[in-house]
C-alpha cells in the first residue's frame, strides 16, 4: 500500500465492484484480460511495422523476435508502456 498506492486503490476499487463471492478470481481475470489486451493487441499492432519482414512470436507475455531487432522493438515497448500504463521502463 505505501510502496504502490496507486495499485493498492486500482485494486481496492476492482474488489469493491465485485459482485461475486470470489473478488480475487474476478480481478485474476480482469488483470489477464488487461495482460492479454496489452500484449496481443497494444503491442502487437505497434511492433506490427518493425517486426513484419522478419519471423516472431507472441506467446502470453513474451516475445520472440530476431536479435536483430531487439533494441527497436525494446524501444517501441516502452513507448506504448508508457502510453498504456504511464510508465516508461517495463522492458
Amino acid at each position: 500500500m505505501d510502496t504502490y498506492p496507486t495499485v493498492y486503490s486500482f485494486l481496492l476499487q476492482c474488489a469493491q465492484e465485485s459482485t461475486s463471492n470470489k473478488r480475487s478470481r474476478d480481478l485474476a481475470i480482469l488483470i489477464q484480460k488487461y495482460e492479454g489486451h496489452f500484449f496481443h493487441r497494444v503491442l502487437h499492432t505497434a511492433l506490427k511495422e518493425v517486426l513484419d519482414s522478419c519471423g516472431y512470436a507472441i506467446i502470453h507475455d513474451a516475445f520472440y523476435l530476431p536479435e536483430s531487432k531487439r533494441e527497436e522493438a525494446i524501444e517501441v515497448m516502452n513507448e506504448e508502456a508508457l502510453k498504456f500504463f504511464g510508465w516508461r521502463k517495463l522492458f
